[in-house]
């Protein structure tokens, strides 16, 4: 599955070519819904002409270190995006546009309490970030964020382990058959592809079962697929030799079939 990412800016606050963007098969959308604690009104009004066309809608905020504390940003933000049932789960962009220059270990602080607040309000919260998240944590885990959205022109081998919750984001890269331009203008524009899965509100998809957890663990120990294995042990097993396949090739090619639905169920 893959979809386009748009700021109020792609389209000088006018509104989404929504009928362009499904025809070309995206499967998701997200729209830049708020900055700190003062941002317009574009997302808002366009977020529900993308649960009406039947795409997924996702919304993300721009972390601004020199604005509010990260708990005033995240209500701001929820105010905002109002996550239903079927949206894809909080987004935060966490960066070094957003720092703007503060110390990184304030920045850093206002990440944890911004999903913090976003666990405290019932959601679970993805964090979309590169060298920024890498020189603050070890393991971007120790953000408390769910799942990590990866640029995929940045390696992310050495921001502690990938497991089921990794979601790789390809800009600007992706394989041929998929499509580049989603706005109908030729311009090239951010696009990511869903390696794993999309987290969905109140989707029950957000990997928690052990059992694919422990296939998981089990292909990253380099043990064989054991004969027998459930569903959930050999979803995980797989899913961890897709994304370690994806990690070693030199370069994006054909897209490999779509295998999963939204909510992460074989189709």
């Amino acid at each position: 599955m893959y979809g386009p990412d748009y700021y109020p800016g792609n389209f000088n606050d006018g509104p989404l070519p929504i009928a362009s963007i499904k025809a070309k098969g995206a499967g998701f959308v997200i729209l830049k819904y708020s900055e700190g604690t003062s941002y317009g009104n574009w997302a808002p009004q366009q977020g529900p002409r993308v649960r009406a066309a039947g795409m997924v809608l996702a919304g993300y905020h721009m972390l601004d270190g020199p604005g509010a504390g990260g708990k005033a940003q995240a209500q701001y933000f929820l105010g905002k995006y109002a996550p239903q049932p079927g949206d894809m789960v909080p987004i935060v962009d966490y960066e070094s546009i957003g720092e703007q220059g503060v110390d990184i270990t304030l920045y850093k602080n206002e990440l944890v309490a911004f999903i913090d607040e976003v666990h405290a309000q019932g959601f679970e919260c993805m964090l979309y970030g590169h060298s920024t998240v890498k020189a603050s944590f070890t393991d971007w885990r120790q953000s408390h964020a769910d799942y990590w959205w990866v640029p995929g022109s940045q390696a992310w081998s050495d921001c502690g382990p990938v497991g089921p919750d990794l979601w790789q984001y390809q800009p600007y890269t992706l394989p041929a058959g998929f499509p580049h331009n989603f706005r109908g203008d030729g311009q090239r524009e951010d696009a990511s592809k869903v390696l794993t899965q999309l987290p969905i509100v109140g989707g029950n998809d957000d990997m928690a079962s052990e059992d694919i957890r422990k296939g998981s663990q089990a292909f990253r120990a380099g043990q064989p697929l054991p004969a027998g294995s459930n569903a959930d042990f050999t979803f995980g097993y797989n899913l961890e030799k897709r994304i370690d396949a994806a990690s070693k090739s030199p370069a994006p090619g054909q897209p490999a079939p779509h295998t999963h639905d939204v909510t992460g169920k074989a189709n």
